[in-house]
């Protein structure tokens, strides 16, 4: 409980430190609260415990907002004032900081995010599913734990310049496709965040185009007849036909018209 006399105070190092913890009353434990006399609003809550605790007092819309913003001595003097008034700024517009403050708590981290991205887009749509997950595991995952608002263009950049570096220009930029997309998806989902990722531009890949020479042709196609009939039979599919992979993996019998020599790709 706050006492009755308002205490001021400039707020110092010094001066802080030699504030003693305040003695029960009436067999009660209270807590002492000092003003700040340079930033006003900016207020040191002293528990018995002895923590002291620097904390912002304003008024919006007729209600009283207390907002915590850190513990003396981690935060010192003049960092408390720095962050009181960005605050109260905030609460000068409108925001409630604490109201902000249980958005945050309540915002998925990004492994959560990537999770509802693999359940309910990437097993539905995806062939290769567990090679997105395996992705993520492998370059993404450090990030499982923080919020994501908190990842940003910066880092993204960062990680994808690495990855070009460390294991090539296509990986990184397959990671970086995977991140675009779970974040448009989260973000289709109700997610109220921008995209990070949407602004980090991709490595130029050299188009590759290899064909085969007329002498390399037959050898190719006797090789096909040693492999496994199922490995020979895709492959041929793939090539007489031009499909894509994934459409050809994902194929079934209802869909193939043996009598007309038709397939359905839907």
């Amino acid at each position: 409980m706050e006492a009755n006399v308002k205490r001021e105070l400039n707020f110092g190092k010094r001066t802080i430190s030699e504030i003693h913890p305040p003695l029960p009353v009436d067999g009660k434990k209270v807590e002492d609260v000092y003003h700040d006399t340079r930033m006003p609003g900016l207020i040191l809550r002293v528990h018995p415990s002895g923590t002291k605790t620097f904390c912002v007092k304003k008024k919006l819309q007729g209600r009283v907002i207390k907002c915590s913003l850190g513990a003396f001595p981690a935060m010192t003097p003049e960092q408390a004032r720095q962050r009181a008034a960005q605050k109260m700024s905030e609460i000068a517009r409108g925001i409630d900081p604490n109201k902000e403050k249980r958005r945050f708590r309540a915002e998925m981290t990004f492994g959560e995010a990537f999770e509802s991205f693999i359940e309910l887009h990437c097993k539905k749509h995806r062939v290769r599913w567990k090679d997105n997950y395996r992705t993520y595991e492998m370059h993404l995952s450090h990030w499982k734990n923080r919020k994501l608002s908190t990842i940003t263009r910066r880092e993204i950049e960062t990680l994808h310049s690495k990855c070009g570096a460390e294991h090539g220009h296509n990986l990184a930029n397959h990671i970086l496709s995977l991140t675009v997309t779970m974040f448009n998806r989260i973000i289709d989902w109700g997610y109220e965040g921008i995209n990070p990722a949407r602004a980090v531009r991709k490595f130029k890949i050299p188009a590759r185009n290899r064909y085969l020479l007329p002498e390399e042709r037959e050898r190719f196609f006797e090789a096909f007849k040693n492999q496994p009939e199922h490995w020979r039979d895709l492959f041929l599919l793939l090539l007489l036909t031009g499909i894509r992979r994934g459409n050809v993996q994902s194929l079934k019998w209802e869909q193939v018209d043996f009598a007309s020599g038709v397939v359905r790709v839907p």
